[in-house]
């Protein structure tokens, strides 16, 4: 870390340089999950919000709830979006990174980003079945989102989950369908933060 903070003193027009695609050392640091660089070069005045060419900024980038914490406290935005008019709790969603899911979650007042759309009207919660992500689909109703929504092609969460082979993440979408229809208990463990899914 010395040399990162070396760097920085010695060329502090580079603390916001940008590759090729116009990420950062900010990006890097937050997708790889050195606290500790990113920590330094935060707190050296690297920006937090800007945004590479697909519009992936670090808190789109962030890969544990550590650095997702200090990307938000020097001014991250959980709701911006990228190209795609994908939010960062999207972007985590579809990677399975649950516990800085959760953090953007208790930082989103409104969770308005937990069913935002993207350009497809795919939600974080098609984005997480879609790509099998069990545990993420189960913070994400625990959350309070809603499973009934229709992406443009007209697909719930648990149709594209079926679609893509992913019968561990249709058995939990199904049981949130059969509460909302009275089939089963509202008290089902689904849908308590204590809950220890079974498959």
């Amino acid at each position: 870390m010395e040399c990162c903070a070396v760097l920085i003193d010695s060329q502090p027009t580079w603390v916001d340089a940008g590759d090729n695609n116009a990420d950062t050392s900010v990006h890097v640091a937050a997708a790889r999950g050195n606290l500790a660089a990113l920590a330094i070069l935060l707190d050296s005045g690297a920006q937090a919000t800007q945004a590479n060419k697909q519009g992936i900024t670090p808190t789109h980038a962030a890969s544990s709830d550590a650095c997702l914490a200090k990307i938000t406290e020097a001014g991250g935005d959980i709701y911006a979006v990228d190209n795609m008019g994908r939010c960062p709790l999207f972007t985590m969603a579809a990677t399975g990174r649950t516990d800085a899911a959760m953090l953007l979650c208790s930082r989103d007042d409104d969770l308005t980003t937990v069913s935002m759309p993207d350009q497809r009207g795919d939600t974080p919660l098609h984005a997480a079945a879609s790509n099998g992500q069990r545990e993420m689909v189960v913070a994400l109703l625990q959350a309070g989102a809603d499973f009934s929504v229709l992406n443009a092609a007209g697909l719930t969460a648990e149709r594209i989950a079926a679609m893509n082979g992913h019968r561990h993440v249709v058995r939990v979408l199904a049981r949130a369908r059969e509460v909302l229809a009275g089939t089963r208990p509202t008290s089902d463990a689904i849908f308590t933060k204590e809950a220890t899914p079974t498959p």
